[in-house]
This record gives structure tokens, C-alpha cells and sequence, in this order.
């Protein structure tokens, strides 16, 4: 049996990349800009020396601090079978249950109904601390290893496992009202409205239809939290979740061979995951192209209700949605070879493929969350790199006891027990998403760049600091290849013309890779020999490239069936040393990629 628990209390209002708690307002050209084309930095500019925002923000705490408890109840069996003498098989089965969190002093979470508008308060008035959420109860996760050993140096290992996805609730910490993030924006994002006058002298005659130019930030209301049950103001984003919630997981399985020879240990197999609806951060307050506020399914639905006439909530309600798939698929290969005196060296290989929905829940969002164009997420995965190399080692200095050189007195004492751990990395580059200007009024979605032509690298090095680019020589690749889409008429945002185009990522060669060395030096002070050193070394070549990482591989719970591959020699390990590092290149470098000739190439890639 397995209890976790956790609390978190927060002081401080926090929103998202706008609001904060002493208000923040948004410049992005479009109030003095014409229609129908796109504002440069001179119209942001102006917007900013007429006091004329386009969007206005702030956060405010209702609570101090704001708090957060979860729990996590776990339950797990497994039983190790000796089938023969060469046959070794490890069952299990793991229970998993998350509960919806709670804050303090008997109190719930808040949790926004979109179907009603309103925001339930666990712990007051009626509603319970578990804000009626239905969580399920609980998973139950199989487990399955086999090592066969074929000969006296040939081990063939097989694992499957399935994981909770063990995502918790941090995400309602701002969640109003425990933090009320305002967001004014204008009714409709491409009339070229400002969403208010900072002097109060200028907003005269600016607004549209109903909407009159407000003076300043538009502050809510404190609400009164004595029934549980309150309205969300319209101006007003929050985080809810999906109800029921149901919980993904993940399905991890290798095949691995390990064989010896002369001295070498060489593994290498096959790793791979599906993540089965891992949670992403999906905004639910959005539109199709051309639909603007007026056409979020919210605002529809809600004032089909008569909850409000018209309804016209403008603030991003981010729903945690369990949400499709995830995939990664590698050829992982490690080899190592030991030498006397406790030198190391080793390589290791990955050669992998991710592609998801949304690269990271946290810091991130759908770029399409409108449900028509959600297939248009599925793209390579923000981390992917296709190679990973790492090759390290660790060297065992020639002086001290057992050594050649200086094996007593005082030589020994100074320059005995000295290792070195260099490291090399290699890594293929990451993957980015070429965006473009101009407004679709499509509530929540990003836009995407048209590819108008070749794309190729030109001059394959960043403009250095303070340099002005004339003409493509300059620029790490040809930014003509790329162009904002074309948008003439309403209809045509209505259609989708480019913001409907699929999130295309591209991937670089090597030049957005990064290039490392890294280099250790230490000493290890009493104790037996061990592999301390190896840990050092391997921690240092970034264990995402090694053997089975993330896999059921790794522990004997989720699948090892086996005996583990190195003898460990235990020991009380103290050191002493230093660690030093380089990187060579890196994102928009590739020095090195460069002189070795291995910036000839990109690859794109477009899934629908």
C-alpha cells in the first residue's frame, strides 16, 4: 500500500503571461493600424503614445495563501517466476487512485460549469469539498517482464507495463476566485477597438455598437462565497476540468538484446510509449475563424439559456482534458566496455520519433483547441530529436595505491584515487513552428505560416548582435520560403483560409542541435571501489539517450524480469572534484555542425 500527499500555499496572485497583480495592459498595434493589414512595431508604438490598449489584465487574490491539497492511493502486487533455468518471468499489478483535490480548513476547489455559468466552491453552503467531481475509482495497471538468458553472454529482454498518468491538480491554484485574472479585451478582436482609454480623454466615439471605450482597468467585483454556487464575470478566465474526469495512462514496452563480446557489453532493442489521453490544457472559450467572442460555444450555449443577453465572456477558460494520443518509437543502443583499475568508457545511441498534440501542458496550450481543427495538433513532439549520442567515460589517474606512479606517502595522499569523467553529446535538433500575423478572429487558435516555397538554410549562422539583414545572405535560413496567409474578406476567415493550414513543424539538421563537452574531475575519499564514478558519468551524458529511460526497463516493478546487468560493489563513497562544461553551438549556432558538414539538409513534417 502507497499514500502520497501534498500541499502547496501560495502568496501571491499570479496569472498567466499577462495578468499580474499590478495590472498589465497590451499594445499590439491593432487599434491604430487599417483593415485588413497586419500592424507592424510602429503601430504598437502608437497604440502605447495614445494610451489606447487592446487589451487590459490584472490579478487579485481572494485568498491568503491559496492553497492546494491532493492525495494519491496506490496498491501494488507482483510475483518473480523462475519458468527454467534460462526463463524468468515478473507479473504485477498496480491500483491507482487520484482524488480531486481540496484546499484547507475543510474547504474544496473551484470548479466552473460551463454548462451553467457557474463557479461550485467546495466546503460552502451545499456543495461538497469534492465539488461533485466524478474521478472513477481508481486503475488497475498490469505489469510484464521476461528475461531468457539464450547463452552463457546472450540475454534477450522483453517488458510491458501500463502507468497511471500521474498529472495532479496544481493547474487549480489560480482557478477563480481564489485568483480573479481580469481580461478586458473588445467584443470582437478585429474591429480595431482598444479595450480602454489609459487618459479617459480619448475613448470618446472609438467603440462599436454597444460597447462604449472604458477609462483603465476594469476591476471585478469581489464575489460572496456563502451559498458555494457563484456566476464567473464575463472578463474573468479560470481553470476547470473535464467531468467525469477520466484519467489517461500509459503504455510502455521495450525489446532488448544484450550480448558480450571480448570485454564489450553491447544492448540494443527496441523502446516505445503511447501515452493514452495524457492531459493537455485546452481553452473552451473559442471560435471558429470569423465567429470572434459572439461565436464561442459558451457564449452560444449560454445565452440560448438566458443566462445572460448576449453572453460575451472573454477570458480564457482552460478545461484539463484527458485528449487523445501521444506516441514515441526508438532504437536505443548502448555499448560499454570496463578496464582494469575502474576505468569506463561507453556510447550510447537513440534513435527516436515523438509526435503529440501539445508539447507541454504547463507553459503551453492547443494551438487549434477549436474541436473542428484539433487533428491539426498532431505534429512532431516539441523535444523530439531524432539522434541522440552520448559518449563518456570514466579514467582512473595512474598515481596512487595499484597504480604505476606515486602508490605511497605523501604523492599518494595528494594525487591518488583521481578520476576523470569526460562526456560528448550529440543531439539531432529540435522542431518549431513557423507562426504569422494577421487576425482570423478565431477566439483561442494560433496561425500558422503558409510554406510559399523551398525551404533551405542560407546562411546557416544568427545574424550576430546589433547586425541588420538586407537580404536572405544573412539570415540562418531563407525567410522568403515562409508568408503570412493571405485573408481578404470576412468569408474567407470563415473558411479558415491559414489558420486552418496544419501546424507545421520543422526540424533543422544538426544546426539547431547542441554540441557538449563536458568534462569532470574527482576523487573518491575512503570506501571499496564502486560506481559512484559510472553515476557521475552517466548522470553527466543526460541519461534521456541511455538504455531503457522512461521504460519498464528500468525498474523491476514495471517489468525488468531479470537479474540486473552490473554488479555493483557497495561501499561508503565520499568526493570531492569539480565539473566543467562546454557547449559548442547549440540552438541557432551549429559552429561545430557546421565545420563537420552536416548542415545540408531539414526535414518537414505535416500530419493530419
Amino acid at each position: 500500500m502507497e499514500w502520497n500527499h501534498a500541499q502547496i500555499n501560495h502568496f501571491q496572485p499570479q496569472g498567466g503571461t499577462f495578468q499580474e497583480p499590478r495590472g498589465a495592459f497590451q499594445f499590439n498595434g491593432d487599434v491604430t493600424s487599417l483593415s485588413g493589414s497586419t500592424p507592424t512595431w510602429f503601430n504598437s508604438w502608437a497604440d502605447f503614445l495614445f494610451g489606447l490598449p487592446s487589451a487590459t489584465g490584472k490579478a487579485i487574490a481572494l485568498f491568503n495563501p491559496t492553497a492546494l491539497r491532493w492525495s494519491q492511493w496506490a496498491w501494488y502486487l507482483r510475483d518473480q517466476w523462475q519458468v527454467t533455468p534460462k526463463l524468468t518471468l515478473t507479473l504485477g499489478v498496480r491500483w491507482e487512485l487520484y482524488p480531486f483535490g481540496y484546499s484547507d480548513n475543510g474547504k474544496g476547489l473551484r470548479y466552473f460549469d460551463p454548462s451553467t455559468g457557474n463557479v461550485l466552491i467546495g466546503g460552502y453552503g451545499s456543495i461538497p469539498r469534492d465539488d461533485f467531481i466524478d474521478v472513477g475509482n481508481g486503475q488497475f495497471l498490469p505489469r510484464l517482464g521476461a528475461a531468457y538468458r539464450v547463452t552463457s553472454s546472450t540475454v534477450i529482454r522483453a517488458g510491458y507495463g501500463q502507468s497511471a498518468d500521474p498529472n495532479n491538480w496544481r493547474y487549480f491554484r489560480n482557478a477563480y476566485p481564489a485568483v480573479l485574472l481580469i481580461n478586458n479585451v473588445p467584443s470582437n478582436a478585429a474591429s480595431f477597438i482598444p479595450a480602454a482609454s489609459l487618459t479617459g480623454l480619448n475613448g470618446t466615439g472609438l467603440g462599436g455598437g454597444s460597447y462604449s471605450v472604458p477609462s483603465g482597468i476594469v476591476l471585478t467585483p469581489l464575489p460572496d462565497l456563502s451559498t458555494g454556487v457563484i456566476p464567473l464575470p464575463q472578463n474573468i478566465s479560470t481553470t476547470t476540468a473535464r467531468d467525469p474526469f477520466r484519467r489517461g495512462y500509459i503504455n510502455s514496452f521495450n525489446f532488448m538484446v544484450q550480448q558480450e563480446v571480448k570485454g564489450f557489453v553491447v544492448e540494443t532493442g527496441y523502446v516505445g510509449t503511447r501515452a493514452i489521453r495524457p492531459l493537455v490544457n485546452m481553452n473552451t472559450n473559442v471560435s471558429a475563424p470569423g465567429g470572434g467572442f459572439a461565436g464561442t460555444p459558451i457564449n452560444v450555449d449560454l445565452t440560448q439559456k438566458g443566462v445572460c443577453s448576449p453572453c460575451n465572456y472573454t477570458g480564457n477558460i482552460n478545461a484539463l482534458t484527458p485528449f487523445k494520443r501521444n506516441y514515441y518509437d526508438s532504437l536505443q543502443t548502448k555499448v560499454t566496455r570496463r578496464f582494469a583499475q575502474g576505468s569506463t568508457a561507453g556510447f550510447v545511441w537513440t534513435w527516436s520519433k515523438a509526435i503529440d498534440y501539445q508539447g507541454n501542458e504547463d507553459l503551453g496550450a492547443l494551438k487549434f483547441p477549436y474541436p473542428r481543427f484539433w487533428e491539426k495538433n498532431r505534429a512532431l513532439a516539441d523535444f523530439d530529436r531524432t539522434h541522440n549520442i552520448k559518449i563518456y567515460g570514466i579514467f582512473q589517474l595512474p598515481f596512487g595505491k595499484g597504480q604505476p606512479w606515486a602508490q605511497n606517502g605523501v604523492a599518494n595522499h595528494l594525487l591518488g584515487g583521481w578520476q576523470i569523467s569526460p562526456v560528448i553529446s550529440r543531439l539531432s535538433g529540435l522542431p518549431f513552428t513557423v507562426g504569422a500575423g494577421g487576425s482570423l478572429n478565431a477566439v483561442g487558435s494560433s496561425q500558422t505560416a503558409d510554406l510559399v516555397g523551398k525551404f533551405h538554410i542560407t546562411n546557416g549562422k544568427p545574424p550576430r548582435t546589433g547586425q541588420t539583414c538586407t537580404d536572405a545572405s544573412c539570415s540562418y535560413f531563407d525567410q522568403s520560403a515562409f508568408a503570412a496567409p493571405w485573408i481578404c474578406t470576412p468569408a474567407d476567415a470563415a473558411k479558415g483560409k491559414g489558420g486552418a493550414a496544419p501546424d507545421q513543424r520543422v526540424v533543422i539538421a544538426q544546426c539547431f542541435g547542441q554540441d557538449a563537452l563536458q568534462f569532470a574531475i574527482f576523487r573518491q575519499i575512503g570506501g571499496v571501489q564502486s560506481d559512484f564514478a559510472e553515476s557521475i558519468s552517466r548522470g553527466l551524458a543526460h541519461l534521456g539517450a541511455s538504455i531503457g529511460a522512461g521504460s519498464p526497463l528500468d525498474r523491476p516493478e514495471d517489468g525488468h524480469g531479470g537479474p540486473a546487468q552490473l554488479t555493483k560493489r557497495e561501499g561508503r563513497i565520499a568526493a570531492l572534484g569539480f565539473v566543467a562544461a562546454r557547449q559548442i553551438g547549440g540552438p541557432f549556432a551549429g559552429v561545430l555542425a557546421e565545420e563537420l558538414g552536416v548542415c545540408e539538409g531539414y526535414h518537414q513534417k505535416q500530419y493530419e
